[in-house]
């Protein structure tokens, strides 16, 4: 009997210690009013944990079969991965304005570096799994290529220069300086042009298909190599376009596009192998869930 009652004094101090924590250190306050770290938990569990859990598991499982594989990932590996996957999303914004950088990514996913190095380092150890199985055979390749052509067409292009200046009047002027051949197109480019995308490549905007743009559609216009476009208003400037050469519609030929073709259906076959990899390990897991999650109430609302 008074080891129960030493048990239970125990357990009631304990309680009252981590209850009297919270009111000493709470996590937040609002007007004063202490929030709880009772409170952050328990709600971290409702809204998050199960989902987390499932991922813990999962991460553990595919470590487990890493190890007897011998597969290892090291940190710099990782690194590597987030590095090239943060360089890649941040060029591509700034150079196109399209997409999003990686730390709008980040924050739309609701995640962190360390959430993500996690969720990489299970990925890389997924991939390590299945590597040795992702070959695609030649004929493969040369069979999905036949079967597709339509993906390899590739519509009109033309080369066009462009040089692009603030008003239309002095578009027009530059426009008859050329014209005249009192200044060449690259003399005239270097000196006049103010285009930010075109000043270092003497107006060059390499070959461009039609877009639907003012620019492109009168581009496509131009009847002859060599030939000069009216001034264009478009982008907030006065331009004026140089057609430099035009290549008709065409099917990439196979040689063209054999090693894109390859790189594809490997990328397709080793995330088509991870997830049947991920399928068969949480199956043959022995999995036991030790916790039951606060559930949502009827009246809860969205938020």
């Amino acid at each position: 009997m008074r080891r129960l009652v030493v048990c239970a004094s125990l357990v009631l101090s304990l309680g009252m210690s981590a209850l009297a924590a919270d009111l000493v250190d709470p996590v937040a306050k609002v007007n004063n009013e202490p929030v709880s770290r009772e409170a952050l938990q328990s709600t971290l569990l409702t809204w998050y944990g199960k989902m987390v859990l499932e991922e813990l598991i999962q991460a553990v499982a595919i470590q487990q079969a890493a190890k007897r594989a011998n597969v290892v990932v090291t940190d710099e590996q990782v690194a590597e991965t987030l590095a090239t996957m943060r360089e890649s999303m941040n060029e591509r914004y700034t150079a196109t304005g399209q997409g999003q950088s990686f730390s709008m990514w980040l924050a739309e996913r609701r995640l962190t570096v360390p959430n993500l190095q996690a969720r990489l380092r299970t990925q890389l150890r997924l991939e390590g799994l299945v590597e040795d199985q992702v070959k695609v055979a030649p004929k493969d390749i040369s069979a999905f290529y036949e079967k597709n052509r339509n993906m390899f067409r590739e519509p009109t292009r033309v080369k066009v220069s462009v040089i692009s200046l603030k008003t239309k009047e002095q578009a027009d002027q530059v426009r008859k300086v050329i014209l005249s051949g009192e200044k060449t197109w690259a003399e005239a480019a270097r000196l006049h042009n103010i285009n930010p995308y075109t000043m270092k490549t003497g107006g060059d905007l390499g070959y461009r298909t039609d877009d639907g743009t003012e620019l492109m559609k009168a581009a496509m216009a131009l009847e002859n190599d060599g030939d000069i476009s009216d001034v264009v208003a478009y982008g907030g400037l006065f331009n004026i376009i140089k057609r430099e050469d035009k290549q008709p519609e065409r099917t990439l030929p196979f040689e063209d596009v054999k090693q894109k073709v390859t790189d594809m259906m490997t990328e397709r076959k080793r995330m088509y192998l991870m997830e049947e990899m991920r399928t068969a390990l949480m199956k043959s897991a022995h999995i036991e869930r030790l916790i039951e999650f606060p559930q949502e109430s009827a009246g809860a609302t969205e938020g």
